[in-house]
Order: C-alpha cells, then sequence, then structure tokens
C-alpha cells in the first residue's frame, strides 16, 4: 500500500486534536475578554445615562425654584403651588424625588447638594461593579435658579 492511501497515524491524530485545543482555548479567551468588555462598557454607559437624567431633572427643579434649602444628602424646594424635595436612600441604592404628585426614583445614584451664593452646588455620583471592576461616573454642576 502506498502512504498516501493509508490515512493518518494514532500520533499524528492526538497531535491534529491536541492543536485544534489550543487554538480553540486562544479563541474563546478572547471572545471572553470581548464580552467581559463590552458588558462594562454597557454598564458604564447605562450609569452615565441614569447619573444625567438625575441631574437634567435636578437642574430643572433648582431652576424653577423659589427657595432652596439644601444640606448634605438632602434638598428642599419650594416652586409656585409645589414642593419637592431629594434625599438619598440607605446605602446608596438611589436619589428619592419626592413632590406633591408623586415620587420618582433614580437607582444606583447618590447626590450631595449645599448652597453656594445665589446657587446649589450639585453632585451626583452612580457607582458599580462589572466583572470585578469599579465603574464610578460623577457629575457636579452649580445651578442658579432663574426667578
Amino acid at each position: 500500500m502506498k502512504r498516501a492511501q493509508r490515512g493518518m497515524t494514532l500520533v499524528e491524530l492526538i497531535y491534529s486534536i491536541g492543536l485544534s485545543l489550543v487554538v480553540m482555548a486562544v479563541g474563546y479567551g478572547a471572545y471572553a475578554s470581548f464580552a467581559r468588555a463590552d458588558d462594562v462598557e454597557r454598564q458604564r454607559e447605562q450609569l452615565n445615562l441614569t447619573a444625567q437624567n438625575a441631574m437634567g431633572r435636578i437642574k430643572e427643579d433648582v431652576r424653577s425654584a423659589s427657595a432652596i434649602a439644601a444640606s448634605g444628602s438632602t434638598m428642599a424646594l419650594s416652586m409656585a403651588g409645589d414642593r419637592v424635595e431629594y434625599r438619598n436612600l440607605p446605602r446608596g441604592s438611589g436619589v428619592e424625588r419626592r413632590a406633591r404628585h408623586g415620587r420618582c426614583l433614580f437607582k444606583a445614584v447618590s447626590a450631595t447638594f449645599s448652597r453656594s451664593g445665589g446657587g446649589v452646588n450639585v453632585s451626583v455620583k452612580a457607582r458599580a461593579k462589572t466583572h470585578g471592576r469599579a465603574i464610578r461616573v460623577d457629575l457636579t454642576s452649580f445651578i442658579v435658579p432663574r426667578a
């Protein structure tokens, strides 16, 4: 029989299977790394959006307020015929906005408020942990009422 017609030996077969396993392991490692990076980036985008939504709502309320009381983790605003309060929930689980017509919760966000001159210093922070990586978004703004 000629060598070309005999097929593969057992050693050649084991070698080719081993080489295939090494190539697949490297490919899977790269895929898993990209998938984790995508999860982290998606979580960062979500935190950034939540922090921006909270800051946007706070800015809107402060700009329409006629009186402001801010201290640490709470802020009370008086508006035409309404009162709005912001406060941090326990263990950094979110910021609650309470008004006569309802409440709103910004999850995974914390805020600090302080009066300064004619306005309010507002700091909104969002934090999470994904795949062992700490993700943090910090927004700070000085807001002056329009009234």
